[in-house]
């Protein structure tokens, strides 16, 4: 057993290290698109007096600027925090099978071909995002859960708590671990550790909100004031983050994170081998509660990111064990046969990191073409995050902030009318670039990839 243990920490240790040296190779650091950049900025300026881009929940952030006393780079250290992140998850992922079906070779196998090696497990790996963290989290409460040792109910606490402080949308999926573990502690007496949970969780959100949380984080999301079960039969939505049309209605799009190859290549095969028994009963209760309420929670939410699968991908996950277990019994895959399997799922992991690897070519591109003209007032959307982040200096105008009724001559605009024009339409980000046409003359300056431009801004001349 001991030499199973084994093989699998060196399996893990070389696929990570496999990761980190491929986007270093590729110079992938991951970020890209506004969000990338906002965790980046916000980790810079953490514990400064310039902390305003503090929309997120601060642990990521606080990884990303621990890790960076080390490797003095923010992206770098985020990134890292990210591959360390889907590394423990996998871990746990192994423990939680080795405990609830004493199988190390079989867990072993299963950990790393449907787990780790997950197209989207390895797309979180590499990206600057904090879903990969989120879901360590909760993992680890999971794992927490399963164990049931006294001092368990203060580590489910403090992993719950934690997660929640990554992204707030783990809160409906631990909710029935969190609910099951007070039973068992006030059931077995345990209330020290409860005590003490309950205690260091208060501190932990009470820390938040009074010195990182805004109105539009927690209780306060839009997507929160936005949920309504009307939603989980549309496919399209206009909110404040413009029109958005989906190919699934909302009650069906957290089934991506079973049947979609991005999450599980080896869905329906598995799905042949599944038994009632493998999911109705007693170990799985809390994972597909968990579920359930999470999913309910996403049907109501008016947008779809597969992002938001990915803290859910261990409990689902879980559930196919059984079924992975018995095709390694009954057919014993031949070594090529795992082979093949696995350079399938990396090969959509590529395929599924390629639209975010394009884009940081073209934030670079970008960013360099506009070096020579820092200083200006730069008016722009989507991509003026990304200038910030890699410390242009400008006077960056958002389009979507306000309508803007008098434009500076001289000044520039970065804009990409093809991209923005249905999913912002008769909203603010084009609403202003049609007032700089009508009453503006627009120098064009530069071409980008991706139908970007950049326009020098002059008078109308009378």
């Amino acid at each position: 057993m001991h030499s199973v243990s084994k093989q699998f920490y060196i399996i893990v240790i070389l696929i990570a290290a496999g990761i980190f040296f491929i986007t270093g190779y590729f110079a992938f650091s991951g970020l890209y698109g506004q969000d990338a950049y906002s965790y980046l900025l916000q980790s810079k300026n953490l514990f400064t007096g310039d902390y305003h881009l503090n929309f997120y929940p601060p642990v990521y952030a606080f990884s990303g600027w621990v890790l960076q006393l080390v490797f003095q780079n923010y992206a770098v250290s985020l990134q890292l925090v990210s591959l360390i992140a889907v590394v423990v998850s996998t871990i746990l992922v192994w423990k939680i099978v080795v405990l609830q079906y004493n199988n190390e070779r079989h867990a072993l196998s299963f950990s790393i071909i449907i787990f780790l090696l997950s197209p989207f497990m390895l797309r979180a790996s590499v990206l600057v995002m904090s879903d990969a963290l989120a879901m360590m989290f909760c993992v680890a409460c999971l794992f927490f859960y399963n164990i049931k040792s006294p001092s368990s109910t203060f580590w489910i606490y403090l992993f719950f708590t934690l997660s929640i402080l990554t992204r707030y949308a783990t809160a409906p999926l631990l909710t029935p671990v969190l609910i099951f573990n007070l039973w068992h502690s006030i059931k077995r007496k345990q209330f020290v550790y409860l005590i003490g949970g309950v205690g260091m969780m208060l501190v932990l959100l009470g820390s938040n909100f009074l010195f990182w949380s805004t109105e539009a984080g927690g209780a306060k999301h839009q997507w929160l004031h936005l949920w309504q079960i009307q939603n989980f039969f549309k496919s399209s939505f206009s909110t404040p983050d413009g029109i958005q049309d989906y190919f699934l209605p909302n009650v069906l799009f957290p089934l991506k994170a079973l049947a979609y190859p991005g999450f599980m290549p080896l869905f329906f095969i598995l799905l042949f081998f599944l038994r009632k028994g493998d999911v109705l009963n007693n170990r799985m209760l809390v994972p597909l509660l968990s579920l359930l309420i999470y999913f309910i929670f996403l049907s109501g939410i008016p947008f779809q990111n597969d992002r938001f699968l990915v803290i859910a991908y261990p409990f689902v996950a879980l559930i196919m064990y059984p079924a992975f277990s018995r095709i390694l019994e009954r057919f014993k895959p031949s070594l090529l046969i795992v082979f093949m399997v696995c350079i399938v799922q990396i090969t959509l992991a590529f395929r599924a990191v390629l639209p975010m690897y394009y884009r940081s070519i073209i934030e670079n591109e970008i960013a360099n073409a506009l070096e020579p003209y820092q200083g200006k007032i730069l008016y722009s959307f989507d991509m003026d995050i990304a200038l910030k982040g890699k410390g242009l200096n400008f006077e960056y105008r958002n389009l979507n902030d306000d309508k803007i009724a008098n434009f500076e001559d001289g000044s520039l605009l970065l804009f990409n009318e093809s991209k923005f024009q249905k999913q912002w339409k008769g909203m603010n980000p084009m609403l202003n670039f049609k007032f700089i046409q009508e009453n503006c003359l627009l120098d064009h300056e530069k071409d980008f990839s991706d139908d970007w431009k950049l326009y020098l801004i002059k008078p109308k001349q009378k």
